[in-house]
């Protein structure tokens, strides 16, 4: 089994994983997010002024988290992708400009997939781990580092002031394993002939901003990064354009 997985664990999304470290929060700190909140749908079907409610189109959407391998051995490993498609995802964008829009979305964890070919083509990453190594990273990564059973979902909340441009800045709220973090993200939104929205970017996250500890072994000959890279893809189709 590789360790680099194990990085991209931590994440997700979130953020989010590798293969054989363990997961704690630091001495002395505390969790300050539940373990899992319902979705805000409220906040969704009490939109109004003219409003336009976007729902998730799931087999278009698509969120990879990318980890790489470190270390004088890095050449020993492998750098590996996780990817989920979000479970719950909404957006409300106003009419005017220069009013607040909004989006959540929210991952299962117990969905995320490990190296998947397609995935790891789109990323040009240079190695093959076998089947067994993935399966089992999946496994410890579940388990040993993300600790799905009791943190069993990821949130991103966004929320940004529109603009007549295609390149919007959100400030980003993640959630993750007991922890929360904020920053401002740069991301790209469209408006398609059929009226669906299309939003991508990427943005890096750090393993140890949610209290983990990234995985080394060797006397740090070979690690993985702290820093993971989230890059995603999302479509949604309009559902109702409120008064």
């Amino acid at each position: 089994m590789t360790a680099h997985l194990r990085t991209l664990c931590t994440l997700l999304l979130a953020v989010l994983v590798t293969g054989s470290c363990t997961s704690r929060h630091p001495p002395g700190a505390a969790a300050t997010e539940p373990a899992r909140q319902a979705f805000p749908m409220a906040d969704y079907q009490a939109a109004t002024d003219g409003a336009t409610l976007y729902r998730l189109l799931p087999r278009n959407s698509t969120v990879d988290i990318l980890v790489r391998r470190g270390g004088t051995l890095a050449r020993f490993g492998h750098d590996h992708v996780i990817s989920a498609v979000p479970g719950q995802a909404w957006a409300i964008i106003p009419a005017a400009e220069n009013a607040w829009a909004r989006a959540d979305i929210h991952l299962e964890l117990n969905h995320l997939e490990v190296d998947r070919q397609d995935a790891r083509d789109r990323f040009r990453l240079d190695t093959t781990p076998s089947q067994q190594d993935i399966d089992k990273t999946r496994e410890n990564m579940l388990g040993k580092v993300l600790e799905a059973d009791q943190w069993p979902e990821a949130r991103l909340h966004l929320r940004w002031k529109k603009t007549a441009g295609m390149v919007q800045t959100a400030q980003l709220t993640v959630a993750l394993h007991g922890r929360s973090r904020q920053l401002s993200v740069p991301f790209s939104l469209q408006t398609t002939a059929q009226d669906k929205l299309l939003a991508s970017g990427s943005f890096a996250l750090r393993q140890s901003d949610f209290g983990i500890t990234p995985f080394s072994i060797l006397g740090g000959g070979l690690q993985v990064q702290d820093e993971v890279m989230l890059h995603f893809r999302v479509e949604a189709e309009p559902v109702l354009t409120t008064n």
